[in-house]
């Protein structure tokens, strides 16, 4: 399903992002300077945000249109097996 990979691949970007701005955080946060690589970064890491959250609302609206109401609805998630402790 395409809304299945865009949705990963929004995943992945935004962890590539995340990564890319812990790596410059530590500097940053002695200085608090905020330069051109971490301002990047930062808008960057945003970017990838909101594009995993657009991913994730398609995704959602694709599968709700299948005729999931909920996530109880769906087959897969009926078929689990109970955990221990759980009623």
């Amino acid at each position: 399903m395409t809304n299945q990979r865009d949705l990963l691949h929004a995943y992945e970007l935004c962890l590539k992002a995340e990564e890319a701005k812990k790596h410059l955080a530590p500097e940053r946060l002695k200085t608090m300077k905020a330069d051109g690589p971490w301002i990047k970064a930062v808008s960057a890491h945003s970017e990838a945000q909101q594009a995993f959250m657009k991913a994730a609302l398609n995704f959602c609206r694709t599968i709700q249109s299948e005729g999931f109401t909920s996530a109880k609805s769906h087959s897969r998630l009926r078929q689990r097996p109970a955990r221990a402790g759980s009623r």
